[in-house]
């Protein structure tokens, strides 16, 4: 590890733009449990290439991980990758959500349910935020295609199935 870690190192210092050097230094680190290792690493990929969605969720995750929703929500939205990034979206989505934004975690539900529209996670997530937001017909709808989408685990499919019965 030690040894994998201080190669990489060295690759940063000839080259501090490799994307993979450093986010393969970065799951190294957060492996070992060098949390604050990991995120220096990240920022200061985020500094030369803003927009690198893979540090910046990255980043937002180890924030997660310390319960700093604020501020991986932060590091999200000043990192905004160029173009639809349906990863990205969604976990924005799922913070935006948990902060109880749902009008804006629906916005960014249905960028990333763009890519791919039978996501069963991304569908619950809409749907929550839909009847968070009053707006249970739609809500029924979308739990009814998350249900439907055959990507749910056991426990999911129950909780969709939950949500419709108490929205009918």
């Amino acid at each position: 590890m030690n040894e994998a870690e201080e190669s990489l190192r060295q690759a940063l210092q000839i080259e501090p733009r490799h994307a993979a050097a450093r986010q393969a230094l970065a799951a190294l680190l957060v492996e070992s449990h060098h949390l604050g290792g990991a995120e220096q690493i990240l920022r200061q990929g985020l500094e030369l290439q803003p927009g690198n969605a893979g540090y910046a969720m990255t980043l937002a995750r180890i924030q997660v991980e310390r319960s700093d929703v604020p501020a991986a929500l932060a590091t999200l939205q000043r990192n905004a990758p160029a173009g639809e990034n349906a990863e990205y979206h969604g976990f924005l989505a799922a913070l935006l959500q948990r902060s109880e934004r749902h009008k804006d975690a629906i916005d960014h539900y249905l960028v990333a349910l763009r890519t791919n529209p039978i996501a069963g996670p991304w569908l619950l997530g809409l749907g929550i935020s839909l009847q968070a937001d009053g707006q249970n017909a739609k809500a029924a709808e979308i739990f009814r295609r998350a249900r439907q989408s055959g990507s749910l685990s056991p426990e999911l499919q129950a909780f969709a199935e939950q949500r419709l019965k108490a929205l009918q």
